[in-house]
């Protein structure tokens, strides 16, 4: 029996082995969204034949070498808790992404977004996570130079608290993309205050 997942995204794939009594083992899969919400493409195959898992829940079975495995069905989110409860309680956590915000043109957080660092804190401790990234944003008032500047410090300014905090510094990597990915578009010299900030992603 051949098995093949070339996984064109983050998807997951799930498998289950039911054994009977002189029989061979029987093999259920079934393809889950990525903790982002995108779907990617599993084929399984044996030397019968291969189906395509392309859609959220979309699940099939393999009982034997010489059988194709059955067309895909989408099993209900219930089932899929149920049948594969286990597999998903062993599955690490996936990517949680913190958004922080800033004061116009400084690298002050918001008073709201001080109180969502604690909640970084507290994640990062929680999970014991050594992959943090943490990416500075802009506005589009200022030039393109100002932007990438006060998004690089606005970077190091969370990371150093992190830091301080007692995360490793091994820990983070910090980048910064000034106003080129804003999350709400505006003309060039209108403020956002959404664009002017800091996306914290623990892994």
């Amino acid at each position: 029996m051949t098995e093949r997942f070339p996984v064109a995204a983050l998807s997951i794939l799930i498998m289950l082995l039911f054994t009977a009594c002189s029989t061979p083992p029987k093999s259920r899969f079934v393809v889950l969204p990525s903790p982002d919400g995108h779907i990617g493409m599993v084929q399984v195959s044996t030397e019968a034949g291969q189906v395509t898992l392309n859609k959220a829940n979309a699940s099939t079975t393999i009982e034997r070498a010489k059988a194709p495995p059955p067309e895909p069905v989408v099993m209900a989110d219930a089932d899929v808790a149920l049948i594969f409860k286990d597999a998903l309680e062993a599955l690490p956590p996936g990517p949680v992404t913190f958004i922080l915000n800033f004061e116009f043109a400084t690298v002050k957080l918001t008073g709201e977004s001080e109180k969502t660092l604690s909640k970084v804190l507290e994640y990062i401790k929680e999970t014991g996570s050594t992959d943090i990234t943490v990416i500075g944003h802009a506005d589009k008032v200022g030039t393109k130079a100002v932007n990438a500047r006060i998004s690089s410090e606005r970077a190091h300014a969370v990371a150093a608290i992190l830091k301080d905090k007692g995360v490793a510094p091994s820990s983070i990597r910090t980048d910064y993309y000034g106003d080129t990915f804003p999350l709400v578009d505006t003309p060039r010299g209108v403020r956002e205050p959404l664009n002017r900030r800091v996306e914290v992603t623990v892994r």
